[in-house]
Order: C-alpha cells, then structure tokens, then sequence
C-alpha cells in the first residue's frame, strides 16, 4: 500500500497575487518583529519632558550627545600629564628654592630670577591643564543646561508639595490638641463636681487621642517627619557681638574707595575710619614674566 502524502498541492486556481503575498509577509513581519517594552523610568521620563520647560511651553525632548560631541575636537584622546621636561624643571627649581639664602643685593636678585621662573613654570602648567580640562567643562556646562530645567520644576514641585503637607500637619495637631484640652478640661471639671468616674473617663479619653506618625510608607517609599532647632534675628540690636559676624568684603570695598584712618606724625591712629578696624598698608610682590 502506498504511503500517504503529508500534504496537498493547491490547486492553481488558489494561487495568491502577488498584492496577497506582500500583505502576508507583512503581516509576517509584524508578528515577528520584537516588541519594545517600555519601562516605568521611560515613560515618567517621557511624561516630564512633554509637561516640563522653564518658560511654561513644551518641553523638547534631551538631544543625545554622542561620544564624538563628548570628547570634542581639542581633547585628546589619552590624557597626558605635565612632560617629564617640566616636572624635572620643577624639581630643580624646588631645590634651589630651599637652599635659598638671602643676604645681599645679589642673592635678592637671585631669588627675583627664582620667582619669575616659578611663575613661568605655574603658566606652563596652567596652560597644559586648561587644554585637558576646558573642553570637559565645555561638555559638563551642556550637560548641566540640559538637566537643569527639569532639577528646577523638580524642586519647586517638591516644595510645593512639602508646604502643603506640612500645613495639614499643623493643622491635624491643632485640632488634637485642642480635643485633648477640653477633654482635660472636662475630666478636671468633672472632678471637682465629684464624679470620679467620668473624671477618669475623660482623662483616659486624651490620652488615647491619636498622635500624627513621624514615618509614613507608602508604596513608592517612606516620608519621616523631623522636628529641628532654627531661629530668625528680630532685632539685631540685642544679637551679643560674639554671634555678629564682620563683612570683610564691605570693609575691603571701602578701603579701595579710599577710606584711610587719620594718623599722626609718629605714625599713631588718631581717628580710625572704621572705629575698631586699624587700615595699615602692607608689602607684597608682584612676578611678572619676561
């Protein structure tokens, strides 16, 4: 007996169109083709680009930065510190800056050369640092430009938010508080007409009246309530001078505009400028390179 075929060939009058076959493959390839799952993080990242921007509009969404806009065109690819040129300059100079003396005119002269070279040096360096860092500060300032815009809403949504759970705070504690004064109140009243019961009744009562929790969980994570010490000046006047603090950039303004105490013959103050403040000139040097 013969074996029986597994299949049938169609007839050729059930042959497909070609129009039939390249919708079936179509179809073939959405079924096939991977579908994209889209996370929670997306999804919250997608809903805050659409409704967050600082001018109240639309917010576009992050332009990706790619590794050629992160390295930039001016940094080089292997980060390369000082030579070895520079550092044995350095090194050298070190020692001749320890074994310094300074007796004579000539020795000054000689420790003069040593600063201006010590200077030339510190340029040196600056200016290979600046070439490795500026453009990273380039690419952190963009990135920051990007975030910042969405940290900001972030926050004051977030302080919005604080400020009113806060007031319900305050006020749910007014409210159990006054509940347990005239409770008190009551049982204190109570007492004194001599019934002792609901007198111990109603005090039983106060105690029982919830207190607000300091640690909430919810499901997306915990909220603790703390209470700290703060303070506002309401009259500076009174502050103890050991807590007042003196602004050295006021007193240092007023000196580069000019302010100078009124000295004696000698030397000697006799009316201070700034009373309690002595303005005194002193040396410095400045190092120029050639």
């Amino acid at each position: 007996m013969a074996p029986k075929s597994k299949s049938k060939s169609k007839p050729k009058s059930m042959k497909k169109s070609p129009g039939t076959k390249r919708k079936v493959d179509a179809n073939k390839a959405t079924k096939t083709a991977p579908k994209k799952v889209t996370t929670a993080a997306e999804s919250a990242a997608g809903a805050f680009r659409a409704m967050m921007s600082p001018d109240g509009g639309v917010l576009k969404p992050l332009e990706p930065v790619g590794e050629s806009a992160l390295i930039g065109s001016s940094a080089p690819a292997v980060l390369v510190g000082p030579d070895q040129a520079t550092l044995a300059a350095v090194t050298e100079l070190g020692a001749k800056v320890q074994l310094a003396v300074i007796t004579d005119e000539s020795s000054a002269k000689t420790a003069y050369e040593m600063l201006t070279q010590l200077k030339a040096l510190r340029e040196r360096i600056d200016a290979e640092r600046l070439k490795l860092t500026k453009p990273i500060k380039a690419i952190a300032k963009r990135i920051e430009s990007m975030f910042s815009p969405i940290s900001l809403k972030l926050d004051d949504y977030d302080q919005h938010l604080r400020e009113r759970v806060l007031a319900y705070r305050q006020k749910v504690d007014t409210e159990q508080r006054a509940a347990q004064q005239q409770l008190l109140a009551a049982a204190t009243k109570a007492q004194e007409a001599g019934d002792h019961a609901t007198a111990l009744a109603l005090a039983e009562q106060s105690t029982e009246v919830a207190a607000l929790q300091t640690t909430t969980v919810v499901d997306t994570g915990t909220v603790q309530m703390k209470k700290t010490w703060d303070f506002e000046v309401v009259d500076l006047g009174c502050v103890p001078e050991a807590y007042k603090t003196l602004d050295d950039a006021k007193v240092r303004a007023a000196i580069r505009a000019g302010m100078r105490d009124e000295l004696a013959a000698d030397g000697s103050v006799t009316r201070a400028a700034i009373p309690g403040i002595r303005i005194f000139q002193k040396e410095s040097l400045a190092v120029g390179s050639a």
